[in-house]
């Protein structure tokens, strides 16, 4: 028995050649190797895009816990009283703060931890406050304007950027 198809579905018996298959083979290894380079740079810098944000959100907090901590202030002690120029900078400062206690936010260069202690007097024992602001700081340095002297800046660094905060002294 004859069928009469149309010569669109005749299939013929023709294969592929070995290099039709190298070819094809090639292309496509060389097709993933792409799509797989694309895919673990992209894994690679999201965790460095997330280390990064989760840095500059510590160093937020930091900013955000000295400027609580420096807002009721009573008395600005260090920089303000150690030298004569107009802008004072140092790596540390000491205040008074709303309990009249004096005490002292600094960073700790070993642990790189921003820390703050409470110094009694007139022994001059130190009295751990055992607060710590914040983890993996590199710098902070507090900058002080004699001449505008309710304002305080102060600058957090790691070692990919830096953050400026600043606190208006109203008791000062």
């Amino acid at each position: 028995m004859k069928h009469n198809y149309p010569k669109l579905f005749i299939i013929k018996n023709k294969a592929f050649t070995m290099i039709e298959l190298l070819i094809a083979s090639s292309v496509s290894v060389i097709m993933f190797a792409m799509v797989y380079k694309m895919l673990f740079s992209t894994i690679n810098h999201n965790k460095v895009s997330e280390k990064y944000n989760q840095n500059i959100f510590q160093s937020r907090l930091v900013l955000l816990k000295i400027q609580r901590e420096l807002r009721d202030s009573r008395d600005l002690i260090h920089p303000k009283l150690t030298s004569n120029q107009s802008i004072v900078s140092s790596r540390y400062i000491v205040y008074k703060d709303r309990f009249n206690k004096i005490k002292t936010i600094y960073l700790d260069q070993t642990s790189k931890e921003v820390k703050s202690f409470e110094i009694k007097l007139p022994e001059g024992t130190l009295i751990p406050d055992k607060k710590v602001y914040g983890k993996f700081i590199d710098s902070l340095i507090f900058t002080y304007d004699i001449k505008s002297a309710s304002s305080l800046q102060f600058r957090i660094g790691t070692n990919s950027f830096q953050l400026v905060g600043a606190v208006r002294l109203l008791n000062v």
